[in-house]
């Protein structure tokens, strides 16, 4: 599976075009450092040129398996940390946007939200080992989490959650570096 998969997907996969200089998010160091241990070659913040907008798109983190098979793994907090305005609700369209560039890009995307990051970051490498297996074939990264418990399903949020959530501060609840 692993040749044919890099055959197909030979020259077709977009490429990033630089290093991003959007800020990363507040519980991205702990998990870039637990992907790389789980899957070797992680990239943290890479641009891709973006055609239809004056700034390029970045990605939190890209994975670029031997098959060719190119993950962009995203990490959505329900709300901006300092301004408290929502972020990445199902019903403001910027991801679904974002995500069908990538997507048309030959790439996978896979978001998980902040929450399931810092408290569960090794299901969601699971949850990334199952993706991998299930494209490329390749049970190698799977077989190694084998006893880790799958990611629990946790339903993406609107504006007036994100907006209820700032309001209570709920961020609070599962950052530790946030708690004062």
């Amino acid at each position: 599976m692993l040749p044919k998969l890099r055959s197909l997907l030979a020259d077709k996969v977009t490429k990033p075009a630089s290093y991003s200089d959007a800020p990363a998010g507040v519980s991205e160091q702990a998990f870039y450092q637990i992907l790389r241990r789980q899957f070797g070659s992680i990239t943290q913040g890479m641009a891709f040129d973006n055609p239809g907008f004056s700034y390029p798109y970045s990605a939190d983190f890209i994975l670029v398996h031997e098959s060719g098979l190119s993950i962009d793994i995203e990490i959505d907090e329900p709300y901006v940390g300092d301004t408290k305005a929502p972020h990445h609700c199902v019903d403001q369209g910027k991801d679904e946007i974002r995500n069908k560039f990538f997507t048309s890009n030959n790439w996978v995307v896979i978001r998980f939200s902040e929450k399931q990051a810092v408290q569960y970051p090794y299901s969601c490498c699971k949850f990334i080992a199952s993706v991998i297996n299930d494209v490329a074939g390749d049970l190698t990264y799977l077989n190694q989490l084998g006893k880790i418990a799958d990611l629990l399903y946790e339903p993406m949020w609107n504006v007036k959650q994100a907006k209820k959530w700032a309001k209570a501060n709920y961020r609070k609840t599962y950052l530790p570096t946030y708690r004062k």
